[in-house]
C-alpha cells in the first residue's frame, strides 16, 4: 500500500514527536509499532517509553528493557494516564 504525500507526513510528525519525547528520556507509557517483526515475531510493543540514543528507542515492558531502531519504527504513541 502506497501512502499518500497526507498520510507520510503525518507519520513525519509523529516520529518527530515520539522521537523528541524519547531523546528528552521522559517514563511515559506508550505503544510502539514496528514495520517488520521482531526474530519472536512481535510487532507492537507497549511499555515504559525510557529514552532514546544512537538510533535506538529503549521501552520497558514485562520487566525488561528492550531496544527498538528508530529507522524500523512504523507508529509510536504516547499512553495518556487517566
Amino acid at each position: 500500500m502506497q501512502r499518500t504525500h497526507e498520510q507520510a507526513r503525518r507519520l513525519a510528525v509523529t516520529q518527530y514527536r515520539s522521537r523528541d519525547v524519547a531523546e528528552r528520556g521522559i517514563n511515559i507509557a506508550s505503544t510502539v509499532r514496528m514495520r517488520r517483526p521482531d526474530a519472536t515475531g512481535r510487532r507492537r510493543f507497549v511499555g515504559v517509553l525510557l529514552g532514546a540514543q544512537a538510533g535506538q528507542v529503549s521501552l520497558e515492558l514485562e520487566g525488561r528493557t528492550v531496544a527498538l531502531g528508530l529507522e524500523e519504527v512504523e507508529r509510536a504513541r504516547l499512553v495518556p494516564e487517566l
